[in-house]
């Protein structure tokens, strides 16, 4: 199966980038799955609506197109999904004894769980974690096929633009098809193969 760095990806199987392909074959070759989830929690002090906070994720979704990637069984091909479940969770601890262990062990227990490429579901998941009214964790993991160590701060940013009515566009709008396109240029070109001899 080949695929196109011309069709639009929600259109067609198209090649993983520079940065995937080596990720994807660490993990054919047996890599721990687990060791390739990325991602951080963020405290939020004050009120926060979930269902609002539910629809500005969903919101930064369909307008972010790394988020909605999916990956062929078995060769390194990639696409765009859109009807997929909801990757986001809502964890109410207030009437946990102790709110602080449970979160910890939440953090613990969910953290490491790898993510399935085989599957047909998102690469990451958001979760809203409450402690009380007026303090809220959110919990973000990524497949780091879909992401890198920024890409969390800047989807979190997102989300809040979006929870607070502003633009939840991605800044430069920049699409990842656009990136994906300009990254098979570069490995056909003779800038490549020149950075390649240096």
């Amino acid at each position: 199966m080949e695929g196109s760095s011309n069709i639009p990806l929600e259109l067609a199987w198209a090649s993983l980038t520079s940065a995937q392909l080596p990720i994807w074959l660490d993990l054919q070759s047996g890599a721990d799955p687990s060791s390739y989830v990325i991602g951080g929690y963020i405290r939020i002090p004050g009120s926060v609506d979930a269902e609002r906070f539910e629809r500005a994720v969903a919101l930064v979704i369909t307008r972010n197109e790394a988020l909605r990637l999916h990956f062929h069984e078995r060769d390194p091909l990639q696409r765009m999904e859109f009807a997929l479940d909801s990757p986001f969770e809502r964890i109410d601890l207030r009437d946990a004894p102790d709110p602080e262990v449970s979160f910890r062990r939440h953090l613990e227990q969910e953290f490491p769980k790898p993510f399935d490429l085989r599957a047909h579901g998102y690469l990451f998941r958001i979760t809203l974690i409450q402690f009380h009214a007026e303090l809220f964790y959110c919990v973000l993991h990524f497949h780091h096929l879909i992401a890198d160590g920024m890409s969390i701060s800047l989807v979190f940013n997102q989300i809040c633009d979006a929870y607070n009515g502003q633009s939840a566009e991605p800044r430069g709008r920049y699409s990842y098809s656009e990136f994906a396109r300009d990254d098979a240029a570069y490995l056909r070109s003779e800038r490549y193969r020149a950075d390649l001899d240096y």
